[in-house]
């Protein structure tokens, strides 16, 4: 009897240690036929804006506070150079412009920590950049944050390029996108490299504002505001098209906080 203790102690064990290994990476862990909840990650784009949209938006959220202004000087005028947040940037006629969608955008009060309800879990994990009568040496910032809407703690692992288009031509790409790089983009192929081509249509570079991006505790749902926050400065290259519209699709992914 004894032996047979040992025995199925050990197998006790080595079931535990090959369910922690694989619910690092998964939502749910099956063994037979009854899952085991492990948790979820899940983590969606909060706030984004364009400095180019016409508009100067108030409604941007960092760790639970409303900041005013990020894109200040926002009249629709077309940037000529990367924005940062609340500083002005040179602007010339009004020609083009930048959109983007898919982020959980709500309005709120500056200065007052605002406390969403259930979270829209299954949406919000991609946003997609367009930019409308893009021409050669365009220059958009796009301001965003995260926020976890998983059930256990998280921290950014990635910010992925996944897809890239082109009027009707659209292409799947992935890309991971790594702070302080620039990528460049041919928009009809989905080709990306890290300099520039006579075909690349725009580039993209990631930034981490205030350290607030990578490397940050994204506390777990109510007990939020934990918020990752970067910026994605464009701009559209010799290789592009005058009065053409671009777009591009990026997508947050994470990872358990004490992941190595």
């Amino acid at each position: 009897m004894k032996k047979i203790g040992l025995i199925c102690l050990a197998v006790v064990l080595t079931l535990g240690i090959a369910g922690v290994g694989f619910g690092w990476w998964s939502e749910t862990l099956s063994i037979g036929q009854n899952p085991v909840n492990t948790g979820s990650l899940k983590a969606i784009f909060r706030d984004v804006v364009s400095n180019d949209d016409g508009a100067v938006d108030p409604w941007f959220c960092l760790d639970g506070v409303w900041l005013p202004n990020v894109d200040i000087g926002d009249d629709g005028g077309d940037p000529t150079a990367e924005q940062t947040m609340f500083q002005p940037v040179n602007r010339i006629d009004k020609v083009a412009n930048t959109t983007v969608a898919g982020a959980w955008i709500m309005s709120g009060t500056y200065d007052a920590p605002v406390m969403p309800p259930t979270p829209p879990a299954d949406l919000h994990k991609e946003i997609t950049v367009s930019m409308a009568n893009a021409y050669p040496s365009y220059h958009p910032t796009v301001f965003f944050n995260v926020i976890n809407a998983g059930s256990i703690p998280a921290k950014v692992k990635a910010v992925k390029l996944v897809e890239v288009s082109v009027g009707s031509v659209k292409k799947t790409v992935s890309q991971e996108l790594v702070v302080c790089t620039t990528y460049y983009v041919d928009a009809e192929t989905g080709t990306i490299t890290l300099s520039a081509t006579p075909e690349s249509d725009f580039s993209i570079h990631l930034s981490n504002d205030a350290g607030h991006l990578y490397d940050i505790y994204l506390r777990v749902y109510p007990d939020w505001p934990g918020t990752a926050s970067g910026d994605l400065d464009i701009h559209v290259e010799n290789g592009a098209k005058e009065n053409t519209t671009y777009d591009f699709t990026v997508a947050v992914v994470v990872t358990q906080f004490n992941a190595p």
